[in-house]
């Protein structure tokens, strides 16, 4: 028997969606907090944040928010979707990476094997909290829709290009800064693609062909008055 007087956000299991957005970016946080430990070389956002965590004297985790909060203005202006998985992404990422760093659960490696090991850790565990963070359809990253926006007003260039441009503007500005590069940006690199393509895979998780959803459609969801695109599992 159907049933009956089931809210939008219980008939479309957002609490599920929610619980999986905010695992994925703790991971965020914890897979950033481990290639800082690694001190093997940086991802090259995380170099971007430790220069400007240097100049500034604010945390790393705190300046990945405020860089957060600038990307999402630029995205505002661009006219990019904002979903809530953008604005919680903003938040949670840096709280979550200044946690791990200070509360002593991440223990400090004493040996280059332990460093290596906490370095290629870090990519699986970003590379897997990027598929649950995706999965959970609730709106891309700041960084990722400031990337779609520019590759939309620069047609000529495609939009890997446009994500290879901004990493190493970023990369080239931690450094000046500060930021520790080295193997492990080169590890990044090479291995954080084809290991979230591996989770995606094995979750049998089409990026293509699911939708996500920005801020308002979500609203607009649990008010009743649409039906989401993708109603998901």
């Amino acid at each position: 028997m159907e049933e009956k007087g089931r809210s939008p956000f219980v008939e479309y299991k957002y609490l599920a969606r929610f619980i999986r957005l905010f695992v994925g970016l703790i991971l965020f946080g914890l897979a950033g907090a481990m290639n800082l430990r690694s001190e093997l070389g940086l991802s090259p956002w995380n170099a971007f944040h430790q220069g400007l965590s240097l100049v500034s004297g604010l945390s790393i985790g705190r300046v990945t928010q405020v860089v957060g909060v600038i990307i999402i203005v630029i995205d505002l202006i661009m006219r990019e979707p904002i979903g809530f998985g953008t604005v919680f992404n903003m938040i949670v990422v840096g709280e979550a990476l200044d946690f791990f760093l200070e509360s002593g659960l991440l223990p400090v490696p004493d040996s280059l094997v332990s460093r290596w090991i906490m370095l290629l850790g870090s990519i699986v565990v970003v590379a897997f909290g990027t598929y649950l963070y995706m999965s959970a359809r609730m709106g891309a990253g700041p960084r990722d829709s400031m990337m779609v926006g520019f590759a939309k007003r620069i047609t000529s260039v495609s939009v890997g290009m446009i994500r290879s441009m901004i990493e190493v503007g970023v990369l080239v500005a931690g450094w000046l800064m500060g930021g520790v590069i080295g193997i492990g940006t080169v590890c990044y690199a090479v291995l954080s693609g084809p290991i979230m393509q591996m989770f995606f895979r094995l979750f049998s998780y089409d990026v293509h062909s699911v939708h996500s959803e920005n801020m308002l459609e979500t609203i607009r969801i649990w008010s009743g008055t649409v039906i989401p695109q993708d109603p998901g599992e």
